[in-house]
């Protein structure tokens, strides 16, 4: 994680030495390992040419579990899950990367990405012209 920070920061400060803007986004998906749907995770692991045996073990892992929700002492019928995976497992960071993959191909345009678990971190920067262009801009309205 800190050649990842190292790399970030030198990106911004590459784009800052040579007076253009950059820019960093940080995400942090909310309840993410609680979200990951079964059927969307099949189909992608399916769109990458996984072996289906390494699907089959996965669906064997995740499908069949059961929870029950238990609120001051009154608790819930079990019921079984649809969508997440189980909290501090190993593979669980690792099938998250997988369902959001394309979610990196999406953002081609920007220079640089990186998805670790359930956080995104991306920064990208202008050219010259643009930056000339846009503090023009900024400098027209003041």
């Amino acid at each position: 994680m800190s050649v990842c920070l190292v790399s970030m920061i030198d990106h911004i400060g590459q784009s800052l030495s040579i007076n253009t803007a950059a820019a960093a986004l940080f995400v942090d998906f909310s309840s993410a390992f609680n979200q990951l749907w079964f059927n969307g995770l099949w189909l992608k692991l399916t769109r990458l040419h996984c072996p289906l045996y390494i699907i089959a073990w996965l669906k064997h892992y995740l499908c069949g579990r059961k929870a029950y929700i238990d609120i001051k002492s009154t608790t819930s019928p079990m019921f079984e899950l649809s969508k997440g995976v189980p909290q501090g497992s190993c593979i669980g960071p690792v099938l998250f990367i997988v369902y959001y993959h394309d979610l990196l191909e999406q953002l081609s345009t920007i220079h640089w990405k990186h998805l670790f678990a359930d956080d995104l971190a991306e920064t990208t920067s202008t050219n010259t012209k643009t930056s000339d262009r846009i503090l023009n801009q900024v400098e027209a309205t003041n």
